[in-house]
């Protein structure tokens, strides 16, 4: 998602069972991918289902906010 593989989001994300899973910094892909501008991959993961809620540790910005 961050780099912007939205091709190999979709088959990815067919397989993961939690898509909110946290980098060390609490960045998920979909924070991730809004930061970087990928409106594919943001997409695909907000209709399987990624929060739109959950909030970085550092910053305390949610995927919105990245966006």
């Amino acid at each position: 998602a961050y780099h912007g593989h939205h091709h190999a989001l979709e088959v990815l994300v067919q397989s993961l069972l939690d898509l909110d899973v946290r980098t060390p910094q609490g960045h998920t892909a979909l924070s991730l991918a809004a930061f970087k501008g990928h409106v594919e991959c943001v997409d695909i993961l907000i209709n399987q289902g990624a929060s739109m809620m959950l909030k970085d540790y550092t910053h305390k910005r949610s995927a919105i906010h990245s966006a």
